[in-house]
């Protein structure tokens, strides 16, 4: 295989992440409402918001400190270092050999602690009860994360992502309770993800198109994740030709507008998701499907 091939298909999914992140956001957002029998906001709005915040120069707190200027363009980095590590329509991406679990799940968790120290640096009330929820709710919901990975890779034998779902393509799914059981747990933090409030509450302008990217960013990188651990079907594999690239994008696309449609469905249908019921459900979840891969593993 040539050595430029996996740095092509490194910058083509880049590319594709920066486009979709606020794309994803908006059809959420649009199939929601569109559920729910409103009128929905064109799926483009997101990207016309970033447009319109680019223009503008920020206001910038006079309290705050040189973190709260450094934070927007920290956060929008680590969201977009964390997002080259999930493959979305091939393996074999340049920065497959650092794509373990461990480091994905750090640089998410990271970059959503740059943010929290970033709105209570501050000091509004408002900001304050912000950081709360959300430090409240990235508790549970890396915690669960983490658990899940790690149950899955005990499972299948490395904590990799590529070697993950090289493993779930190639066995047909055939990779016990416990590998199934953490999947769900996966699915279902990502769905109460959703509630989670904007960090965007210190930041104006350029500085609040960088936050707003970052966290589209981030719930792209953990949709992706999700959809494609539970069906990898179509992903191209390593030294695969253009042909099998394009029939990769098409699943990526479809993975993730079911993705999206299930989400929406589900908080139409039940409300939205309550995190503080939904995140420690997950964490037990990701708890008994980490007893089960340890289970799995001690000798007969």
């Amino acid at each position: 295989m040539s050595i430029v091939t996996p740095w092509i298909a490194q910058i083509v999914h880049a590319a594709l992440l920066l486009l979709a992140a606020p794309v994803m956001a908006g059809l959420m957002v649009f199939l929601r409402e569109r559920l729910a029998g409103r009128d929905g906001s064109p799926i483009l709005q997101p990207w016309r918001d970033l447009r319109r915040l680019l223009r503008k120069e920020p206001v910038l707190d006079e309290h705050g400190s040189i973190f709260l200027r450094a934070a927007p363009a920290l956060s929008l980095t680590l969201a977009f270092v964390a997002a080259q590590l999930v493959p979305s329509f091939t393996l074999g991406m340049a920065m497959a050999p650092m794509a373990d679990t461990l480091t994905l799940v750090s640089l998410l968790g990271l970059g959503r602690v740059v943010l929290i120290l970033a709105v209570m640096d501050t000091g509004s009330g408002d900001g304050g009860v912000i950081a709360m929820r959300t430090t409240n709710l990235a508790v549970f919901a890396d915690s669960a994360f983490l658990l899940a990975l790690l149950g899955l890779s005990l499972v299948l034998g490395g904590g990799n992502l590529d070697f993950l779902l090289d493993s779930l393509r190639e066995s047909g799914w055939s990779v016990g309770v416990g590998a199934e059981l953490a999947i769900a747990t996966l699915a279902l933090a990502v769905w109460a993800e959703t509630a989670a409030v904007p960090l965007d509450h210190a930041f104006s302008a350029r500085d609040l198109a960088a936050v707003r990217l970052a966290e589209d960013i981030g719930r792209l990188t953990r949709l992706t994740l999700a959809t494609v651990l539970i069906c990898p079907a179509g992903i191209a594999p390593p030294e695969a030709d253009m042909l099998s690239w394009i029939i990769g994008l098409a699943a990526w696309s479809v993975r993730l507008m079911v993705g999206a449609l299930v989400v929406a469905g589900i908080g139409v249908l039940a409300g939205p998701p309550r995190p503080r019921l939904v995140l420690p459900m997950a964490v037990l979840l990701a708890g008994l499907a980490l007893v089960l891969a340890l289970s799995s593993m001690a000798p007969a």
